[in-house]
């Protein structure tokens, strides 16, 4: 099955996409996440966990609709992401895949990034404000709809700990995406929710922490679309580049800074056996701030024919 044909396809032949109100859609599905994540004949407690990686998260948008349409993994009984994988999961969980096949042209717009804004050249209030909010206004309702327990991180900023959104927080679901996002010296301020400042999830969680985070919460099957696979944070002349600027960064932005310049990544436990989802060939989007329109829409292309391919 090709993308270009899903996309196509009249909306009443999609499983991410109805016609039907949400409601209806989500009560459907809502039998399957409330029996331990039974999806696609599988009688296991299935957890989706989508990383972090900025525009390179344009992957997750292909793999989620593919695991959606050709494997029929719907709502899933627990979904963990932080960053720029946390809103793909949220629009996944509501079948809102139309919408976020728009993102890589409205991502590849100046009001977005630019690195002319020096002050400020990733602007996520764009990002939440006029590509979420403004297209889906009603998300915390929708959100209300869905059975899968998730949980998004993010950086607590004094202490530079991780905290976690769920359910709890769908009132106030914008701004826990705009605080799971909120890059250190790219966004330039932090992201006050519920009287804790907060910062991008990335600098206290990376992927390795979110699939033990899918394991705590008692899942049996793991699925991973890692976006993060091969940044540049791995090349040892990156994390020097990224030492020098965390010093022209306010005090603590700086500390937070250093920390993710020299974090060694997350052991997990040799019995977690988690199926990752990722690009073995270099991926479209060239850097977690390539916001190429052609490679951002190329980037969906190969999450869907990678996750396509596999058998669940």
């Amino acid at each position: 099955m090709m993308l270009e044909d899903v996309l196509k396809a009249p909306d009443t032949r999609r499983r991410g996409v109805k016609t039907e109100s949400y409601q209806a859609y989500n009560e459907d599905l809502s039998d399957v996440g409330k029996v331990a994540g039974v999806v696609s004949g599988h009688a296991q407690k299935t957890a989706i966990v989508c990383s972090g990686g900025g525009v390179r998260s344009a992957y997750a948008i292909g793999a989620l609709h593919a695991l959606a349409e050709v494997h029929g993994i719907t709502q899933p009984a627990i979904g963990v992401a932080s960053s720029g994988g946390a809103a793909p999961l949220l629009y996944y969980l509501c079948g809102l895949f139309d919408h976020m096949h728009k993102w890589p042209d409205q991502c590849a717009e100046r009001a977005f990034y630019t690195p002319l804004r020096f002050w400020r050249p990733l602007d996520i209030d764009y990002l939440v404000d006029h590509i979420y909010k403004d297209s889906v206004p009603d998300l915390p309702e929708r959100l209300t709809h869905t059975s899968c327990d998730f949980f998004i991180a993010a950086t607590e900023y004094e202490t530079g700990t991780r905290g976690w959104f769920t359910r709890d927080d769908i009132p106030h679901i914008y701004e826990a995406l705009r605080a799971t996002k909120a890059v250190v010296g790219m966004y330039g301020k932090t992201v006050n929710v519920q009287g804790t400042e907060y910062v991008d999830g990335s600098f206290s969680a990376d992927t390795n922490a979110l699939i033990e985070k899918a394991y705590a919460e008692s899942a049996e099957r793991v699925i991973v679309i890692d976006n993060s696979a091969g940044l540049p944070r791995d090349i040892p002349y990156a994390q020097h580049t990224l030492r020098l600027y965390s010093h022209i960064l306010p005090q603590q932005a700086g500390v937070l800074m250093r920390r993710f310049a020299d974090r060694t990544e997350t052991a997990l436990p040799t019995e977690y056996a988690p199926l990752i989802i990722s690009r073995k060939e270099t991926l479209a989007v060239r850097h977690v701030f390539d916001t190429n329109r052609a490679r951002m829409h190329q980037a969906v292309q190969e999450g869907w024919e990678d996750t396509s391919a596999l058998t669940l």
